[in-house]
Parts: C-alpha cells; structure tokens; sequence
C-alpha cells in the first residue's frame, strides 16, 4: 500500500471568491464608494473623512444613515459611463456588498449593537435590522423601476432566446462547411443545447473517462462538472429528431475528423 504524501505548495483560502471577474467586481464597488464619500457631504460627515469601504471604523458600519444615502446615490446620482442608471439587481449587489463587507469585520467579534445591526445580512431572519435593510431593497427597486418607465428605457435585460430551430439551421451550416473545426463547433453547440446550461460548462466535459451507456434507458449520458457552484449534474443525450438536431451524429462526426480511426 502507497504511503500518503504531501505536495504542492500550501495556499490559504478565503471565505469569499477570488476569481478574476469577483476581484474587478469589488475594486468597482470599492471605487463607487470612494466616489460616494467624495460627492455627498452628509456621507462624508458620517464616515468622519474615511472613503476606503475596507477600513471604516465599527461604529460607522453601523450607521443606518450610510447606507440609506448609499443607496440613494446608486439609485439617483450614480450613472454608469454611457449616462445610464444601474439596473436594479446591480444596485443591490453593490450595496449589499457594502454591507457585508462591515459584516466580515465586526460581525463575529464586534460590539453587542454592531452585531445586532449586522443581523441583517441572515437569510430569512424577522430581525427588526433585517426587516429595515429588506425595505430599503424595495425602495432602490421602486425607484430604479420607476426610473426606468420615466426614461424610456428597455426593461427586458435578457438575450434573445435561441430555439431547437436556430440550432438546427446552425448546425446544418457548420455541417456544410464541413472543417474539422466546423465539426467541432457544431458538437460543441449540440452539447450545449442538450445540457441546457452555461456555455462554459462544455469544457469540463470528459469524454473518455465519464460518458456512460444507460442500458435501461438506451441512452449515453455523463456527469458535468459545474465550476460556478462546485457540483455536478447529468446530461443526458436523448437522441434528435433529425440529422442536424442529434447529439449522435454530431459526435460521430466529431470523432471521425478529429480522433485516429481504429480497425
């Protein structure tokens, strides 16, 4: 029996992400922050000259009045460089996370009020903080929403929806192009649309080591890592309706142009 080794070099974690995208995400907050600091007087008066999100002292992250006011610098003041207002989730997560970063600071060891106050941060808590910071939620909703009916502008943030017909006209095209490359992008899509998932979960896909046959349901079917939220979930490949819409025929098309052939 192999004996246990240690290797690699050891990295501390933290409790929060540190991908790329969440650490340009808080350098904005952090940067909106300092903005707001610089452009309210009252904020200023509150924070006692303090604009660094990150150092505020105890009692000034629990000030109510901060972030009231944060919230409707987001909501009235702040405008994203094309001179639009945020979107209404975006404006929440930004204070949100102005709160909960006096919450990863004081909330375990602070004083008894400060941890009171940072009770409004537990999921589904009647805490009278928390039914204050849910308010203040609705209000930032209401008036973005409102906002938005006043301005014109386009409340309906999400994609154009794509159907089993787009993907049947996409994949015919790769499949007349007919490329090793085609062919890959047309397996890939065909993936992607049996999955029903995010486009980045395609290449955590193994075919060689997790593509199982079902014997019961006469289908193949594998197990999807899902990197965003650390499980994993099962596609599977029910067979298409036509040549253009089935995971079978794309696959073998795959591997014809882009495996060896074997006797």
């Amino acid at each position: 029996m192999t004996p246990a080794v240690a290797t690699g070099t050891n990295r501390p974690l933290g409790s929060q992400g540190s991908s790329a995208s969440w650490t340009a995400s808080k350098r904005t907050i952090k940067n909106i922050f300092h903005m707001f600091i610089e452009a309210v007087p009252e904020a200023r008066q509150i924070t006692r000259g303090h604009t660094d999100l990150d150092h505020l002292p105890e009692d000034v992250v629990c000030s109510r009045e901060l972030y009231a006011r944060f919230a409707g610098f987001l909501v009235e003041q702040y405008k994203i460089k094309d001179g639009q207002r945020l979107k209404v989730n975006t404006a929440r997560n930004y204070l949100n996370y102005a709160i909960q970063a006096g919450s990863d600071r004081f909330k375990a060891n602070g004083a008894p009020a400060t941890r009171l106050f940072f009770t409004c941060t537990d999921i589904g808590s009647n805490a009278e903080p928390a039914v204050w910071l849910q308010g203040l939620r609705r209000q930032m909703h209401r008036a973005l929403f409102g906002h938005a009916v006043e301005e014109g502008a386009c409340l309906d943030q999400s994609a154009a929806p794509v159907y089993l017909e787009h993907i049947k006209r996409i994949s015919r095209a790769l499949v007349m192009e007919g490329s090793q490359e085609a062919l890959a992008r047309r397996f890939t899509l065909m993936n992607l649309w049996i999955s029903a998932g995010r486009a980045s979960e395609v290449q955590w896909s193994t075919y060689d080591t997790t593509l199982k046959w079902d014997a019961e349901f006469e289908n193949a079917g594998q197990a999807w890592a899902q990197m965003k939220t650390g499980r994993e979930k099962l596609v599977v490949w029910v067979p298409g309706v036509d040549r253009h819409r089935r995971i079978y025929a794309a696959h073998g098309d795959y591997l014809a142009t882009t495996r060896p052939m074997y006797n």
